[in-house]
């Protein structure tokens, strides 16, 4: 018996998707084109900032390292970590999702009013800013959980 006939099936091989489109395609609480408009917006404040944020830029410049000579390096390296921060928005955005799924589907017969509808508005909002600003580990993990779910056929939209 040869090496080649103990690996022939007759069944027939499933060819998975890459790794990362796998990862994309296994969403089920957020939508890539929603997450890609909500993660330009902190993108383009920080990008605009030219790296003179109001906290970071600062302390920058008391270190010395916000100078005219580093002002496009250190605008770069903002642009550079604002981009990779946008590109995984979306996966940190479906593992919150994801874990907090159960929370909100207590609270999905809560209506609020007055000033608890304006704090709960707010609220949103920041950690629309929170789950961007840890979107580079929360994305890798969540590309990471997201693409093995996938590969393991446990996809929410596999086509």
């Amino acid at each position: 018996m040869s090496n080649t006939t103990a690996y022939e099936t007759d069944e027939r091989e499933e060819r998975a998707p890459s790794f990362v489109v796998g990862a994309w395609r296994n969403r089920r609480w957020t939508r890539s084109s929603s997450s890609i408009l909500l993660g330009l917006i902190p993108t383009a404040l920080v990008i605009m900032s030219g790296g003179q944020l109001p906290v970071i830029g600062p302390a920058l410049a008391e270190a010395g390292l916000l100078t005219p000579a580093t002002a496009p390096v250190v605008a770069g390296i903002t642009a550079a970590i604002a981009l990779l921060n946008l590109v995984l928005f979306p996966f940190a955005r479906e593992a919150y999702y994801r874990s907090t799924v159960a929370l909100r589907e207590g609270l999905s017969g809560v209506f609020v009013l007055g000033w608890m509808f304006l704090i709960v508005v707010v609220c949103r909002i920041a950690m629309l800013f929170v789950i961007w600003a840890v979107s580079i580990p929360a994305g890798i993990l969540g590309l990471i959980t997201l693409g093995d779910e996938d590969r393991r056929g446990l996809g929410w939209r596999i086509s």
